[in-house]
């Protein structure tokens, strides 16, 4: 059964995450208490240290990661490196933690991260775990490297399983990872791998945590797992930016999942017919995609390059309280086994640019009826060939669509009879003439939203005037998360359209 998620306002998530509670259903994973260890020793690593100490103060320091490599480590160890100094390899600790004292690797001292550099050799990583528990990894700087027109497969932090059982419980936090240039041909099968990049979650797993993080210029992936099941994995509040494919991918998350508050930047600059997207899920169970930015998409290849995918296998996912804003290729694609997934509370801006593939806002090939979309907000200053590539069919309510450029047809294919179109602001009207709604279509406006600035910038831009037809009507919508974008509690009664509900008495 899917989970249902309630995403609370971003002041009380940040609360739950200081008392390390849960949001939205998904309990984050606890961070480890250092000074709460009751077990373990600390080592550390000093690029003027000597192997042959004991590693066990700042004044036996080892010198060398090859010294780390050959460790193996117990429940509560630490492992710490020196701030403001470099290594140059792999980083391939052995051993696992366990629940209440986790390996953790870290800096000590004052200064930069301490940074991992590895070789660009084929499948290496700066840092690799395989198949182990109970590990966090934090304030390191990595960055894997080759000689432009190599044809290694790279990774920034990699977390690999051993066998087909999962390892579970590993954090990666505040990392730094960049300059990780992975073999990018994809007509060449034998060696192009989409899986590597950046920071790579690989195998069967469950309770990872990736947070804080900054992930820039890397290729193929931004942050992604590949392969395998993984259960309460959680990609939040992370920077990723210049990546040359899909900025975030979960795949075969089955409980309790989410990629929250992060920032998307110049994601899916690949030319060629490629597909990637900014972020997205496949074979995907209830897995929420709450409160990130995305902008700057410009590739993504022949059908992609959306802000959003749902994907193959993706049933239950939510898409809510979401700020997009000039990609070029449009807000949103559907695969067609997508069902049951919820398009709610998102403003979407100027994500079409003219002249770009097909130019449309989705793309939408879902041949269920139960997927919806209400109380959305598009705005679009492009000529646009279509808002639906490939038709419509489900329910969509509560959304305002304002555009200022030509709009050649509402979707590329009659819309299907079964589709529900229900108290929906259209402006103009003649964005619905060709293919327009169909199926139950009723209480829809065709008059000007009238938004407080309608212009590129910041959302509140998009709010409504007093004076708006949008406000008080849209329609009821049972379990719709209780809050608009801005946190704002939703009516028991009539909501406004789109992302904005406005307080009364305002």
């Amino acid at each position: 059964m899917r989970k249902t998620f309630k995403l609370l306002p971003l002041l009380v998530i940040a609360s739950f995450l200081s008392c390390k509670k849960s949001i939205n259903g998904a309990p984050i994973p606890k961070t480890v208490d250092q000074a709460a260890h009751a077990i373990g020793k600390t080592y550390y690593i000093d690029p003027s240290g000597n192997d042959s100490n004991d590693g066990q103060s700042v004044s036996t320091a080892w010198q060398s990661i090859t010294k780390v490599n050959a460790q193996t480590f117990s429940p509560g160890d630490q492992i710490l490196f020196k701030a403001g100094a470099a290594w140059a390899g792999q980083l391939l600790p052995k051993g696992s933690g366990s629940s209440g004292n986790a390996i953790v690797i870290d800096k000590y001292g004052t200064g930069n991260k301490p940074i991992i550099n590895a070789s660009g050799a084929d499948t290496t990583a700066a840092v690799k775990l395989i198949g182990q528990s109970y590990w966090q990894i934090k304030n390191l700087e990595v960055t894997n490297q080759q000689l432009a027109g190599g044809t290694s497969r790279l990774y920034g932090i990699y977390l690999k399983s051993a066998t087909s059982t999962p390892y579970s419980n590993v954090q990666i936090l505040d990392c730094y990872v960049h300059d990780v240039n992975s073999y990018t041909t994809e007509s060449n099968t034998a060696l192009f791998n989409k899986g590597t990049g950046g920071i790579i979650v690989g195998g069967n797993n469950s309770e990872v945590l990736i947070k804080g993080c900054h992930v820039k210029n890397v290729t193929v992936e931004g942050i992604r797992n590949a392969g395998g099941i993984c259960s309460h994995i959680i990609i939040d509040s992370n920077l990723i930016e210049n990546v040359y494919g899909d900025g975030i991918v979960l795949n075969g998350a089955n409980t309790n999942s989410a990629i929250i508050r992060n920032i998307g930047r110049n994601l899916c600059y690949n030319t060629n017919n490629y597909n990637y997207a900014g972020m997205w899920t496949s074979n995907s169970v209830g897995t929420l995609v709450a409160h990130n930015e995305v902008s700057g998409i410009t590739g993504g290849g022949g059908n992609d390059g959306q802000a959003f995918d749902a994907d193959l296998g993706v049933n239950g996912d939510i898409f809510e309280y979401n700020y997009t804003h000039d990609n070029k290729k449009g807000f949103m694609l559907f695969m067609p086994s997508t069902s049951n997934v919820i398009v709610r509370y998102n403003i979407s801006v100027n994500d079409i640019a003219s002249g770009s593939n097909n130019m449309r806002l989705f793309n939408y090939t879902s041949s269920n009826s139960n997927n919806r979309i209400y109380n959305n907000t598009f705005y679009i200053s492009a000529n646009v060939s279509y808002f639906f590539q490939g038709g419509f069919k489900g329910e969509f309510s509560n959304n305002i669509i304002y555009c200022t450029g030509t709009v050649s047809k509402f979707a590329s294919t009659t819309v299907n009879a079964s589709s529900r179109f229900y108290n929906n602001c259209f402006y103009p009207q003649s964005v619905t003439t060709t293919n327009g709604p169909a199926g139950t279509v009723s209480g829809n406006i065709y008059s000007d939203p009238k938004f407080l600035n309608a212009a590129s910038g910041a959302t509140t831009n998009f709010n409504l005037q007093p004076a708006s037809p949008c406000l008080s009507a849209g329609i009821v919508i049972t379990n719709n998360g209780g809050a608009d974008y801005y946190g704002t509690s939703l009516p028991a009664g009539v909501p406004d359209m789109g992302f904005y509900q406005h307080i009364t008495g305002n």
